[in-house]
């Protein structure tokens, strides 16, 4: 009878291994001693003896990580949770419980899901944390904890040069020197830098200052407004100090951006060779308010020169919201208009009136130079087309530049279809993502109208020497568009559209022998020349 039954447990025992494997619901861990019935095998210490030699569970390593702040705030609450590691299923606990130690001094015991303690002394402290797991298998895991009285949070390279004294000098003084190293090459949009952020939110609360040395604040400005979103607090009661050598006004408007979106009245900045003096008196607490050195700009607009318009009015949009690249991107067209007119009125060169190079250029600017070529030759195609279609049906203007549109739209449907399908890579399809997308694309049939409609004639040379120089004036635009240092120059200073205003009214009141007519006609002068 007993062997009949060892070998019915056998067989039951594995069917259940196979449905396991098969639908993938019983993991070792599901089983335990305390899973089986003791009524079942009472009684009969063979079968348990056979049981235990099938299956001997095994307890797995680092089962459960502690998810907790190291280093805190005097009078600041940290709170303290379980996960399990990655490898491995979730289960419930059968017990986990805190326990919290100032030397060998038990403090307060928790049991929880979750663990939160005050801590009102400065020193070092001792978490001990005991789990149970539903197989009976025990974890303990301890960590050591250290309050301090401040938190200064440094942002910037990862570089050793705080290792050497200035680290220590803060650890003696109970003020914890909390850095964030970042990584070169990140963009913007990089969603790296807001998980280093996320990972350290507890030193950015709590950190009564903030230093960023690094030239690029406005990423890290950028990322501070996804904090204050996402985590629903603000840097109202911080100070935040930039150590940059960037231009003064252009800094201006770099922090007026983010500075009512992250809830900060003011940011000082300080150059890089003033710093070793400014972190040592920030390590031997002397006063930092009465330094020359340190620039405060203040969200109050009040600092701002009154009899520079435009530059207040430029800090006052940004401040409320405009975007900068908005600023210097109507800044730059002002620049750009001023190119096209040195072409068209002193070198001489056929621009095909003001607009279009402007708009061709800033076509360039948003759709790259391969997609809006593909697109100025559809628009060609499409000219050619109502050309051909005038020449039999005689139409209107009006009529002429319905069909235009009618014929570009359809021809770009057409392409992008093909494009697709052959899957030719010509596009970045990225781009499509912007809704506003459409604009520079009606600017290219705009464009091609322009430039093909009132000359196309094929076998004329003087049509390709025109469209060359279109071409090469709309490049020398797309360049002056998108040069840094201009952009740099006009959000700096934007009183230099004052000059680009005055250039711009002196080319076009030009009246002298123009560039390329002193060109053609330079034969008949040094003719006229070597007469007299």
């Amino acid at each position: 009878m007993k062997r009949l039954l060892s070998l019915a447990i056998l067989l039951i025992l594995g069917t259940s291994f196979v449905w396991a494997d098969t639908w993938n619901v019983l993991s070792w861990e599901s089983l335990s001693w305390q899973n089986l019935s003791w009524e079942f095998v009472s009684g009969n210490q063979n079968v348990w003896g056979i049981f235990d030699e099938i299956i001997r569970f095994e307890c797995p390593q680092n089962k459960y990580e502690l998810i907790w702040p190291s280093q805190v705030l005097l009078n600041e609450q940290a709170s303290y949770n379980i996960k399990t590691a990655q490898d491995v299923v979730f289960l419930p606990y059968n017990k986990l419980e805190y326990k919290i130690y100032s030397g060998e001094s038990l403090i307060q015991t928790f049991t929880g899901d979750s663990f939160g303690y005050l801590f009102k002394n400065m020193g070092n402290f001792l978490l001990k944390v005991e789990i149970q797991d539903p197989n009976g298998c025990n974890y303990f895991i301890d960590r050591d904890i250290k309050v301090y009285k401040d938190i200064l949070l440094y942002v910037w390279y990862d570089n050793d040069f705080f290792n050497l004294w200035f680290e220590n000098v803060f650890e003696k003084k109970n003020v914890l020197f909390k850095k964030i190293f970042l990584e070169k090459g990140l963009n913007v949009t990089d969603d790296n830098f807001f998980e280093t952020l996320s990972q350290n939110i507890y030193y950015i609360r709590n950190s009564r200052n903030i230093i960023i040395q690094w030239d690029k604040i406005n990423f890290i400005l950028q990322n501070f407004t996804k904090i204050v979103k996402f985590y629903n607090f603000d840097f109202s009661k911080k100070q935040i100090y930039s150590v940059t050598d960037i231009n003064e006004n252009f800094l201006r408007r770099v922090l007026f951006r983010y500075m009512k979106s992250i809830w900060t009245k003011e940011i000082s900045v300080l150059k890089q060779t003033d710093f070793l003096n400014f972190i040592t008196q920030l390590s031997t607490d002397k006063p930092l308010s009465q330094n020359s050195y340190i620039k405060t700009f203040s969200a109050s607009l009040q600092e701002n020169n009154s009899y520079l318009f435009i530059s207040s009015a430029v800090d006052y949009l940004i401040y409320n919201g405009i975007p900068n690249w908005i600023i210097w991107l109507i800044l730059t067209l002002c620049a750009a208009t001023l190119v096209v007119s040195i072409f068209r009125q002193v070198i001489g060169l056929p621009v095909f009136s003001v607009y279009n190079p402007i708009l061709f250029a800033m076509s360039m600017s948003i759709l790259w130079l391969k997609f809006t070529f593909i697109l100025f030759l559809i628009g060609f195609v499409s000219t050619f087309l109502i050309w051909l279609i005038n020449k039999k049906i005689y139409l209107l203007h009006s009529a002429k530049v319905s069909m235009l549109v009618i014929i570009y739209f359809v021809l770009v449907i057409a392409f992008l279809t093909l494009e697709r399908y052959f899957n030719r890579n010509l596009i970045d399809y990225s781009i499509f993502s912007n809704n506003y997308i459409l604009f520079p694309i009606i600017f290219i049939v705009i464009t091609a109208d322009k430039v093909f409609g009132e000359n196309l004639n094929l076998l004329n040379k003087w049509f390709y020497i025109s469209l060359i120089e279109f071409l090469v004036i709309s490049f020398i635009v797309y360049l002056v568009l998108n040069w840094p240092w201009l952009n740099y120059l006009l959000l700096s200073y934007p009183e230099t559209i004052i000059w680009i205003i005055i250039l711009n009214m002196i080319a076009w009141r030009f009246t002298g022998l123009q560039l390329m007519e002193y060109i053609r006609f330079y034969p008949l002068i040094k003719d006229g020349e070597e007469e007299e």
